[in-house]
């Protein structure tokens, strides 16, 4: 009765509730996205242009850094025809912002809705920005359109996993999260170990309650997939698995259809530059319509491959405009897909390898991201330093604590083991390959 019920109650009753309430705007842009699905190409595009127009006037009224960067270079925010305006304006790196996180910051930034958002440190650099909530609720509406196109409605239950309770000593229950998750009908569970015991143990859990929709780091359910071939779990009734955070390798990707016969979403998003991409089994990855992407080739030598520059036409509180946020991507040489957006073909860069250790712990790259955004450090990298070892080597920020040393310590040994090897490094700097696109979770 809930999957049923709950589904059509969460869309009329709690969701615009809901955007009341936090001061989003999740149900407006989904029905945007459902109606500019069907515009044309031409359309699109003076939509895009009308959006770009105003963020560039908005930067140039409102921060310090785009008003010395337009003037600089002559740019006029004003009667933007296309947007090949963005050619001539120098892209924005990770560090440029952090240099001048004050100087990107609106300065009406109190009379927007915005939250304040951390990296998840792809690269091992977490960086701090600000978000409006028309960008992430854009981003939020996004997710739910594509999963609908898989027969997912708001409401069921699907298993999520990732990072929850990540802290050794995060063992507290919230009622307030635990009624969120129930109305999300999300199934939260933890991802940094995922030992063969560990997705067994998933895997029942999936069949207890009956759950038919996974979403997750590639890697994770991956190993949850091998699990089920290992040792013969049938488990039929997923209907779909949601891959984030990392690259769909082939292998995972044919090890998880094998396991689980379902439809695969491999979900690319990056809240920093406001981009979010989704590609339904071997189709393409469909941008939204709230960010635009150029790419900067490497020497010139192919326009269809280099690192991204996106611009998120949403995000007011702290306009990102070229932004570079590490990834490379290609595009295709001939477009399969009908959609009327930017495609990507590939996306680059994201993958993490897989710490095995000899006491049968399995750690993925991910999460560990999103524990250590919150610790103050510059940079970081995890590597395999033996069977079982394992070491992180750190750049303390300015604001670091001396207790941190003893947090990180007890958190990768939760997820290691009590018999594995933690050794913590400090350094004063990472040495960046030529790639620009440095790994901080290294296996050996």
């Amino acid at each position: 009765m809930r999957n049923f019920v709950l589904p059509k109650i969460n869309k009329t009753i709690l969701f615009p509730l809901a955007d009341r309430l936090m001061k989003t705007n999740i149900v407006q842009y989904h029905k945007q996205i459902t109606q500019m699905n069907t515009w044309s190409e031409e359309k699109i595009e003076e939509w895009r242009v009308q959006r770009l127009s105003a963020l560039l006037i908005h930067a140039y009224n409102n921060t310090d850094y785009y008003k010395d960067l337009f003037d600089k270079h002559n740019i006029v925010p004003i009667n933007i025809k296309s947007m090949g305006i963005l050619n001539n304006i120098p892209p924005l790196t990770k560090q440029i912002a952090k240099d001048n996180f004050d100087r990107l910051t609106s300065k009406n930034i109190n009379s927007l809705n915005y939250v304040i958002k951390n990296t998840g440190g792809s690269t091992g650099d977490p960086f701090k920005y600000f978000l409006d909530k028309r960008s992430w609720s854009y981003i939020v509406a996004a997710y739910w359109y594509y999963w609908k196109k898989i027969g997912y409605k708001m409401g069921e239950k699907y298993l999520a996993l990732g990072s929850h309770s990540i802290l050794p000593s995060n063992n507290k229950s919230s009622l307030k999260y635990d009624i969120y998750y129930w109305l999300k009908g999300k199934c939260p569970l933890n991802a940094m170990n995922m030992s063969e015991e560990v997705a067994i143990n998933y895997l029942k859990y999936i069949k207890r309650r009956k759950i038919n929709y996974v979403y997750g780091y590639a890697s994770s359910i991956f190993l949850l997939a091998k699990a089920a071939l290992n040792q013969d779990i049938k488990v039929d009734f997923i209907k779909a698995c949601i891959t984030t955070s990392e690259i769909l390798t082939p292998y995972y990707k044919e090890t998880i259809i094998e396991a689980f016969n379902c439809t695969i979403i491999d979900a690319y998003s990056a809240a920093d530059g406001g981009i979010n991409a989704f590609k339904i089994n071997d189709g393409e990855y469909e941008v939204g319509y709230n960010s635009y992407f150029r790419i900067k080739s490497e020497n010139n030598s192919d326009e269809k491959l280099g690192v991204l520059q996106v611009t998120d036409l949403n995000n007011y509180a702290m306009p990102l405009i070229n932004y570079e946020n590490g990834d490379s991507v290609s595009m295709p040489v001939r477009r399969k897909s009908n959609y009327n957006g930017q495609v990507i073909d590939n996306v680059f860069g994201r993958i993490s390898d897989l710490i095995k250790l000899d006491n049968g712990n399995v750690l993925t790259g991910p999460g560990f991201t999103i524990f250590f955004k919150d610790i103050a450090v510059d940079a970081y990298a995890i590597k395999q330093g033996g069977p079982m070892e394992v070491i992180i080597e750190i750049i303390e920020a300015q604001n670091y604590k001396k207790e941190n040393d003893d947090l990180i310590v007890q958190t990768l040994k939760k997820y290691a083991g009590q018999d594995c090897k933690i050794t913590l490094l400090k350094k004063e700097m990472f040495d960046h390959p030529h790639s620009g696109k440095r790994k901080y979770f290294i296996s050996n």
